[in-house]
């Protein structure tokens, strides 16, 4: 039969593993919330598409599924927690933040999406005129064919 100490050290010992596999599942989730908030940005451009374009530790932990609050425990609040908010710091430096500059890229966006788009339309009204007037000269050409006595080409 186990003395109460040994059972106690038993039990001290398997919280502690379980408290270190409940960090390291947090850790986990947040690196891919990190992750999530890397290919979001880099599919919109160096904009984040959420939460009004503010990446924030709240926001990296709805992506990861965390409750926030974790970050402010004791097992949390010296490592994880400063370690996201550097990562937040290097991620921040590279994209548009802040709610004006975010609306003002935007908008200069749609503009040059709109310019682009309107280019597109003209060009193809060109080519669409051009094709209908050579399909004129080769009617016109088949005809001739025809008038001289041949046969024309399909």
């Amino acid at each position: 039969m186990k003395t109460s100490k040994s059972a106690a050290r038993d039990n001290s010992a398997g919280l502690a593993a379980e408290a270190l596999r409940k960090k390291r599942a947090t850790i986990q989730k947040l690196e891919k919330g990190k992750a999530e908030a890397l290919r979001l940005i880099l599919e919109h451009d160096g904009l984040y598409p959420g939460n009004g374009g503010r990446l924030s530790q709240a926001e990296l932990c709805r992506l990861a599924g965390v409750d926030p609050s974790l970050l402010g425990q004791p097992a949390h609040r010296s490592t994880t927690r400063v370690d996201l908010n550097d990562w937040l710091r290097k991620i921040r430096r590279d994209m548009v933040t802040g709610k004006h500059r975010v609306r003002r890229e935007v908008t200069g966006r749609v503009e040059q999406w709109k310019t682009a788009y309107n280019e597109l339309l003209t060009s193809f009204s060109i080519v669409e005129l051009e094709l209908e007037n050579a399909n004129r000269v080769i009617q016109a050409l088949q005809s001739q064919v025809r008038d001289l006595g041949g046969t024309p080409a399909e």
